[in-house]
């Protein structure tokens, strides 16, 4: 009777081993590791471009120097310092690049009972490395969006855009990132009648508010260097 209640035991304990086993196989590949992955990964780069961005070039940035507003033949434009807004986009790009490539060093972490629950147990146990590697160069851009703002306004945003393509990396998985940030350079009400236009020389590029009320965005990187 011993042997066979010892058998028995071995043959449930072997059982529980085997749907432990296959628990955790498909709890690691499941979509709570991969959500938690993506998301540890994204908020931490978006933060850490963030914080770069607004202490090495925003912290000495003077807004009133991108655009002025400028009055030909009775109609009011907008004229944009692009001298000064490329000057933006190279510190910029310097600043964060050099961001990116301290992730080569750094790693974040992984509670591996995660596997289990995504509640219960991800306090305790063993942990695992998340590896975070650059797979691309910044891209910098300054975008305009201009929209209605009531009554015969228009609020006029000048903004920095980020992209960074990333791949983060665990054990058996590896998967692509993309962080994309939005950063307001410029946020102004401007009074007046609308069109209203981008200016350079003898060349306006329209910037108008959709009927509906949203914004449109226009890429003022394209335009010549103007000097405010």
């Amino acid at each position: 009777m011993r042997y066979f209640s010892f058998r028995n035991v071995s043959v449930i304990l072997l059982i529980l081993s085997c749907l432990l086993l296959i628990k955790f196989i498909d709890g690691y590949f499941g979509d709570s590791v991969v959500t938690y992955v993506r998301h540890k990964a994204y908020n931490y780069t978006t933060s850490m471009i963030e914080q770069a961005i607004r202490e090495q070039v925003l912290s000495d940035l003077d807004p009133t120097s991108l655009i002025y507003v400028d009055s030909v033949d009775g109609t009011e434009n907008i004229v944009v310092n692009t001298r000064q807004t490329s000057t933006i986009m190279g510190k910029v790009m310097k600043s964060v690049t050099e961001e990116v490539a301290s992730l080569e060093d750094f790693s974040l972490e992984l509670p591996l009972m995660l596997v289990f629950s995504d509640t219960l147990f991800t306090r305790i146990g063993p942990k695992l490395n998340i590896y975070i590697r650059p797979i691309s160069s910044v891209k910098v851009d300054i975008k305009s969006r201009i929209t209605d703002y009531p009554i015969n306004n228009s609020l006029l945003e000048v903004i920095l855009f980020t992209e960074v393509h990333f791949q983060t990396i665990i054990p058996f998985q590896k998967s692509d990132l993309i962080v994309e940030n939005e950063l307001p350079l410029l946020i102004e009400v401007i009074s007046g009648d609308i069109p209203r236009y981008y200016y350079q020389g003898g060349t306006s590029i329209p910037l108008i508010p959709n009927d509906s009320g949203s914004s449109q965005d226009s890429d003022i990187s394209d335009i010549g260097d103007i000097d405010a």
